[in-house]
């Protein structure tokens, strides 16, 4: 049946496949703090995103275990619909892993869950208070910090690839700065291995010279750092 249907159609319901999985994930998490359980509580598996966006608001001023506690759901969450798609989507959907989304004519119709509007909302808010924060408090959650930069990058490439106007490519290049920014400043040169390839990978060439200058004009590094990003 799957075979036989359009297209966006696929890419639509591999899209509801990734929400469910989102879910899940959430729901199997490690138990948390009585008044985060009570914000769980409120997750239906048709409403992650606007959920997502909801107790991010909510944990803004709340103290940094209850934001912890939410940046793990949302790296899981990310992390569980990505791998639906890696994992599930030829198989299920006839669609290639690599696969670069279908053209479509409004954003609002990019047929990607981490491409939401709303959950990319939630990325960028995320970001802008990590960069508010201190580099002791995002250092103790570094797997969460990479995972959704990561997250973030690929859902703003996909944006881009599916509706090609000047907004998308305008939003993927800030999420280009902000992502690149927060990994040095919140790691220095210990993840600008992971920052190079990202660039890379992202066609950001801005990071990539600043990169490649800051290595070549460093005291102390050897000439490994100089040469291997060049």
């Amino acid at each position: 049946i799957y075979r036989s249907m359009m297209p966006l159609t696929k890419w639509h319901l591999m899209a509801l496949g990734q929400e469910i999985a989102a879910f899940q994930a959430i729901v199997a998490s490690p138990r948390s703090n009585e008044n985060m359980e009570i914000y769980r509580s409120q997750l239906n598996s048709f409403g992650v995103a606007n959920w997502l966006q909801s107790v991010q608001r909510a944990v803004e001023s709340q103290e940094a275990d209850m934001k912890h506690v939410f940046c793990c759901w949302l790296e899981q969450a990310l992390s569980a619909a990505h791998i639906f798609r890696q994992e599930r989507g030829t198989l299920l959907y006839d669609i290639a892993s690599s696969a670069d989304p279908p053209k479509v004519d409004k954003a609002k119709l990019i047929p990607l869950w981490m491409s939401k509007p709303t959950i990319q909302s939630v990325l960028f808010t995320q970001l802008q208070n990590w960069h508010k924060d201190s580099d002791k408090s995002l250092r103790m959650m570094s797997n969460e910090v990479e995972s959704i930069v990561v997250a973030s990058l690929r859902s703003f490439a996909d944006s881009y690839l599916a509706f090609r106007c000047g907004t998308t490519q305008d939003y993927y290049y800030k999420m280009q700065c902000l992502t690149i920014k927060l990994l040095r400043d919140t790691f220095g040169t210990d993840r600008d291995d992971l920052a190079w390839s990202l660039c890379k990978a992202h066609h950001y060439f801005s990071g990539l010279c600043q990169i490649a200058h800051d290595h070549r004009h460093s005291q102390g590094r050897g000439p490994r750092a100089a040469n291997h990003f060049s």
